[in-house]
């Protein structure tokens, strides 16, 4: 379920926030000027709070996106993980699923996942 999507103050990005029987994130987007944008996920322990994380995941956002393609993007992102984790998909397998396809597709550029070591840990 997704428990916050909200606009950023400062920056013009947007913080999501996802919680479910599979996992708990964060999703945190942000337009990195001419040189494109990044979403960062980050997983958490008990209740979220901005404190209270750990990312394992970044996905370097093509630059030829506007700000406003770049917030609907992080609106799908959150979307798609929500729905794995509704289907019973780990988050690894979430996150290869959400920025795997949007790789292929060309909308991120560069991602990587490090979702395992921290799960495995």
């Amino acid at each position: 379920m997704i428990l916050l999507n909200k606009n950023r103050f400062f920056g013009g990005g947007r913080w999501g926030v996802i919680q479910n029987s599979s996992f708990r994130c964060a999703l945190n987007t942000v337009r990195h000027g001419s040189t494109g944008s990044f979403a960062v996920i980050s997983s958490f322990a008990g209740e979220w709070d901005y404190k209270n994380y750990q990312p394992v995941a970044e996905a370097h956002i093509t630059p030829r996106l506007s700000h406003k393609q770049v917030l609907q993007t992080h609106d799908t992102f959150l979307a798609q993980l929500d729905r794995c984790g509704m289907d019973g998909i780990d988050l690894y397998g979430a996150i290869e699923n959400v920025f795997g396809h949007a790789y292929g597709t060309g909308i991120v550029t560069l991602y990587e996942n490090n979702a395992t070591p921290l799960l495995a840990a």
